[in-house]
């Protein structure tokens, strides 16, 4: 297995070399970060401050805070946006190119967002895993944490960052069918953003809403992950999302490859 995916770690390499050659990027990168989790957590504090309840759907003020805090580290794990990679390598005509190549071009993009996917982890995820630590130790935020909890959490990052990753490659593949990528970019945002429970939990939408929200992939990237953390869920919740997070993996993996080579005998290539 290892021979197989070894060519694949070269993709991962170099992505993750780009990545760190571009430090002004990287600093506007972590300082846009930043500003939106700050914002998104005062705003918090001003509804809660102006409630007559201390807690709401479940939380209180510092398990919120503590749940985006989580979430952001969540979505920092879970980083994969393919539809760049696939814009540039369609407007450029690299993708031409790729597909001559003895490895299979979607597994290559997967490698070249994982490199991507580690410099976010050591600039924005290890700060914020230190932060988590110290706030676990020193602060009475409400959220047990515990050693199983943290390794089931691993375990559903994992099984996210596939979900993620090849439920936006199925996205970013209509690129070569509209050419319309900020569009489709901008789409997507709002789409992961409301229906992910990364601006506000799922638990306070109503309950069509919700449904909605959790029979689409992005529950189980951004949600399921932090709820387990949390340790949120009971016994049976947890099994049940972890099982539900494995079969949108698996189905999804199986969707992007079959819709993949459908879309290889209909594209033209640009540039050249």
């Amino acid at each position: 297995m290892f021979q197989t995916i070894k060519p694949y770690w070269a993709y991962a390499k170099a992505s993750f070399t780009v990545g760190f050659a571009y430090r002004l990027h990287i600093l506007f990168w972590v300082l846009s970060d930043l500003v939106q989790v700050g914002v998104l957590l005062l705003i918090w504090i001003a509804i809660y401050g102006n409630s007559s309840s201390t807690t709401m759907q479940g939380y209180t003020l510092a398990q919120m805070m503590m749940y985006n805090l989580i979430i952001y580290m969540t979505a920092s794990f879970t980083y994969m946006k393919p539809l760049f990679d696939l814009a540039d390598d369609h407007f450029d005509g690299k993708v031409a190119m790729s597909l001559i190549k003895p490895t299979k071009y979607i597994y290559e993009v997967f490698f070249r967002n994982l490199g991507n996917n580690f410099v976010g982890n050591i600039i924005i995820s290890l700060p914020l895993m230190i932060v988590l630590s110290t706030l676990t130790v020193t602060a009475n935020h409400g959220v047990n944490f515990t050693l199983g909890t943290t390794i089931l959490y691993v375990f559903s990052i994992l099984l996210a960052l596939l979900i993620s990753f090849f439920s936006n490659f199925i996205f970013a593949t209509m690129v070569f069918v509209t050419d319309a990528t900020f569009g489709m970019m901008q789409l997507n945002e709002a789409v992961v953003r409301i229906f992910s429970g990364s601006l506000i939990p799922l638990s306070f939408f109503p309950g069509w809403l919700k449904t909605i929200a959790y029979i689409l992939p992005y529950a189980s990237v951004y949600t399921v992950p932090t709820l387990i953390l949390m340790n949120r869920y009971t016994n049976s919740e947890l099994w049940i999302n972890l099982g539900i997070q494995l079969a949108w993996a698996i189905g999804l993996i199986i969707g992007a490859n079959l819709i993949w080579s459908v879309i290889i005998t209909k594209m033209k290539v640009h540039g050249g």
